[in-house]
């Protein structure tokens, strides 16, 4: 798969989550004042249009306001951890998931998120953990690939 079009999908499914954390699929344990508010949808709306012109830096701002405003809203400090994952960014990432997963410990998406950062980082006990933690609340796959993914380097 050619390097452009293999970007263009990530982002495409980026979008799909980022639309689908924010508006349509939320949970009780959401903060339930910003359940499919305009703000949520504009929040959305604002950060497609700038990832969509490969545009982190307003991205970021843009979440970074938002978080500042609900520093309780799970969805942002995922999003703001996505959005730094892919700006390479690890540090600030890898803090902006450590918040969502203080706020939603039973996300597995957000630990399997510290693992895969772990991972980049070389810090593979780490991801190990992270990974561990994902798999003890899943049923499905993705955390125990991640799993088997963390000791994949030991230089």
């Amino acid at each position: 798969m050619s390097r452009n079009l293999s970007r263009n999908l990530s982002r495409i499914g980026f979008f799909v989550i980022l639309s689908c954390l924010l508006v349509g699929c939320n949970t009780a344990q959401d903060t339930a004042s910003l359940e499919r508010s305009p703000e949520i949808q504009s929040l959305t709306d604002s950060i497609n249009v700038a990832l969509g012109g490969n545009d982190y830096y307003g991205a970021s701002q843009i979440v970074e306001r938002f978080v500042i405003n609900h520093p309780d809203a799970f969805e942002a400090w995922e999003i703001r951890g996505r959005i730094y994952r892919d700006a390479n960014q690890f540090e600030k990432a890898r803090q902006s998931f450590e918040t969502a997963a203080e706020l939603r410990p039973g996300d597995i998406g957000v630990w399997h998120e510290l693992g895969n950062i772990a991972v980049t980082e070389q810090r593979y006990q780490d991801a190990v953990t992270a990974f561990r933690h994902a798999a003890s609340d899943a049923s499905g796959p993705l955390p125990w690939h991640g799993l088997g993914r963390g000791p994949e380097r030991k230089d």
